[in-house]
């Protein structure tokens, strides 16, 4: 080759041969990564390293060619080594940052309902919940409290002669004799 021609070629198709091609010059686009492209169309890539289509900064090439396999067109993965994680991911229960927003296990597809239990009997008020990925205080894996303020109040406290529906079935001293003799 030429001089001339060496000039006017990228240094990875020197040494591959490839794109090197006796062109005008002026014709010719510098990527500022000092790769020259002779059809003036370079293409930027990110090494991806686990294959989910979005690569890292530190991995940056340049090419006049299509990007090699294990190469993406964007930068902003923020853990090249978990195909689940990246920009957009569904994000899960599991404390990672799976969609790369900085933000860990907030909004997750796999929350579960908890219900609020004022009053410590372990059941709690089906219309007071929270979405979330593990118990928080005061709330508990069971509704059905039908009085928030009695703690013998619930879905399985026994019935008793008191006029009120202790274990929530909707029903008032239900199957009881409560005639007073």
């Amino acid at each position: 080759m030429s001089k001339t021609t060496t000039s006017s070629c990228t240094l990875l198709g020197l040494l591959l041969m490839t794109g090197c091609t006796k062109s005008d010059p002026s014709t010719m686009a510098d990527t500022g990564d000092g790769v020259v492209c002779p059809n003036g169309d370079p293409v930027v890539g990110y090494a991806d390293i686990d294959g989910d289509g979005f690569g890292v900064a530190s991995g940056r090439m340049t090419t006049c060619d299509a990007l090699p396999e294990g190469y993406a067109d964007t930068s902003n993965d923020c853990d090249d080594t978990n195909p689940a994680v990246f920009p957009g991911a569904d994000e899960l229960c599991d404390g990672v940052d799976n969609d790369c927003d900085a933000e860990t296990d907030e909004s997750a597809i796999d929350e579960r309902t908890f219900y609020r239990d004022s009053d410590n009997d372990g059941y709690g008020d089906a219309s007071d919940t929270i979405d979330a990925c593990s118990l928080p205080d005061g709330y508990v894996l069971w509704p059905g409290d039908c009085d928030e303020s009695d703690p013998l109040i619930h879905p399985e406290a026994d019935e008793i002669c008191d006029e009120i529906d202790n274990d929530c079935n909707d029903l008032v001293d239900d199957s009881l004799d409560c005639d007073e003799t």
